[in-house]
C-alpha cells in the first residue's frame, strides 16, 4: 500500500514533506493503536502509549471545536437571544453541578450508580437523562455566550470575506482554548461520574495484572523488547515492590483485568 501511495501522491502535486509526514503516521497504524483494548495497550511501549494519548487529545479538541461552531451557527448567531438572567442562572446551575460531582467523586469516592444504587430503575433512568442534559449544557453555554456576543457580529456588520474568515478563525482559536483548558477536563469528570467507560473496553483503561507464584503483579509497560516492568499496585506511585519479567514468561501467564 505504501508503494502505491508513493506512486500516486507525487502525481497529485502534494509537497514531499506532507507525503513523508503522512507515511510516518500510516506506518504507526493509527487505527490499530486507537482501537486497542487495555491488554493490547499494556503490550505497547511508553512512546506508543504517549502517541495514542496525543492523537486522542488532538482528535477530541478538533471535534469539540467543530461541535461548538456548529452549535453557534445553528442556534446562537442572533444577539437578541442573549438574556442576562438566563445566562447567570445557567452559569450558577452548572457550577453547582460541577461542585457536586467533585464532592461525590473526590470526597465520597462515589459515582452516579453508587449514589442511586437503591433507586428504582425508572427514576434512575430519569435522573441519568437529566444528568446527561446538564453535561451537554457545558458545551452549549460557551456557544451561547460567544455566539450571541461575538459571532452574531458577522451577521450584523458588513464584513468583507477576509474579515469574516478572520473572525471565524479567531472564534475557532477561542473555542480551542476553551476546549483544551475547560471543556475537555470537565468532560473527564463527567465521564467518571456517569461511569461511561464501565462497559467499553476501548476507553476503559483498567489495570492489567498477572497471578505469579509470589502474588498479584500489575503490568505497567515494557522497558525493551524482552522485558516488562511490573509492580505490586495498579498505581505506580503507590507501589512498594517492583520486578522485571521477560516477555516470553509474561505471555505464558493469564492476563487479567
Amino acid at each position: 500500500m505504501e508503494e502505491l501511495l508513493m506512486d500516486i501522491l507525487p502525481k497529485l502535486s502534494i509537497p514531499g514533506v506532507l507525503i513523508s509526514l503522512f507515511l510516518v503516521v500510516l506506518r504507526m497504524r493509527p487505527v490499530t493503536l486507537l482501537t486497542s483494548n487495555p491488554i493490547e495497550r499494556k503490550m505497547l511501549t511508553k512512546e506508543r502509549n504517549f502517541l495514542i494519548k496525543v492523537i486522542k487529545l488532538v482528535f477530541e479538541a478538533v471535534i469539540t471545536v467543530v461541535m461548538l461552531l456548529l452549535i453557534t451557527e445553528s442556534l446562537f448567531k442572533d444577539n437578541n437571544l442573549f438574556n442576562q438572567f438566563i445566562a447567570i442562572t445557567w452559569v450558577i446551575l452548572l457550577f453547582v453541578f460541577f461542585l457536586l460531582m467533585m464532592f461525590f467523586l473526590e470526597i465520597k469516592n462515589k459515582n452516579f450508580f453508587n449514589i442511586f444504587q437503591n433507586t428504582r430503575n425508572k427514576y434512575k433512568i430519569l435522573l441519568y437523562i437529566t444528568t446527561l442534559i446538564f453535561a451537554i449544557s457545558y458545551y452549549f453555554l460557551p456557544a451561547y455566550f460567544v455566539g450571541t456576543q461575538l459571532y452574531s457580529e458577522i451577521y450584523v456588520e458588513e464584513f468583507s470575506l477576509t474579515g469574516g474568515v478572520v473572525i471565524l478563525v479567531a472564534i475557532s482559536i477561542l473555542y480551542l482554548f476553551l476546549a483544551i483548558f475547560v471543556l475537555m477536563p470537565i468532560s473527564r469528570i463527567i465521564f467518571r461520574f456517569l461511569d461511561l467507560g464501565r462497559t467499553n473496553p476501548y476507553v476503559n483503561d483498567k489495570p492489567v495484572y498477572v497471578e505469579l507464584a509470589d502474588g498479584k503483579w500489575y503490568i505497567h509497560y515494557p522497558v525493551d523488547k524482552n522485558l516488562f516492568y511490573l509492580a505490586d499496585k495498579p498505581n505506580f506511585s503507590s507501589s512498594t515492590k517492583f520486578k522485571f519479567v521477560s516477555r516470553d514468561e509474561l505471555l505464558k501467564q493469564t492476563l487479567r483485568i
